[in-house]
């Protein structure tokens, strides 16, 4: 029988919580993606990856690869555009070397949200230019198709915009 001794995705990220308020709280327990393990070594989550030159983050949480720099080239040099040409750019972007990228689905994008952090909540100190805006999620609203779901990496929100309005993007691939 084979196994993979290189098996990055974990499912869920833990919420960051360490501190036990009660019994079987979530400081208690620490659920999350490192299997309940308390080995050091095992809970690192983001580990940057050089690619052709170009620095990414590998979420061993999610499995999914991500640019370091979110104002450089797999973030649309930092330009705000609409939910459609956001698509198409991120369709269309061969960066680091990869020509697989995406715009990230709501549920992607707030994996990365910090519960412990504010302004951004997107972890600053594993990327560069992360801001304090919102990004367009490749989700469309449950409650009209002219509308896509924003996250705002300054305050945990997701929200629904028009999709003609404009914001900025950032672009995601699944890791391997």
């Amino acid at each position: 029988m084979f196994f993979n001794k290189y098996i990055f995705s974990r499912g869920m990220p833990k919420t960051e919580q360490v501190t036990q308020y009660a019994a079987g709280d979530d400081g208690d327990l620490q659920k999350g993606w490192w299997l309940d393990r308390n080995i050091a070594g095992n809970k690192t989550r983001f580990v940057a990856v050089i690619r052709n030159g170009t620095t990414l983050v590998h979420d061993r949480a999610t499995h999914l690869c991500w640019p370091h720099d979110w104002a450089g080239d797999g973030a649309n040099n930092d330009v705000s555009v609409n939910w459609a040409t956001a698509i198409a750019w991120a369709a269309g972007l061969v960066f680091a070397g990869f020509s697989d990228w995406r715009i990230p689905n709501y549920h992607e994008i707030s994996s990365l949200m910090s519960m412990n952090q504010h302004s951004p909540s997107i972890p600053i100190a594993v990327f560069d230019n992360v801001g304090v805006t919102s990004f367009w999620t490749s989700s469309t609203w449950h409650g009209g198709t002219s509308y896509a779901i924003r996250t705002g990496a300054n305050n945990d929100v997701m929200y629904w915009e028009l999709k003609t309005n404009t914001s900025r993007c950032i672009a995601v691939r699944t890791y391997h």
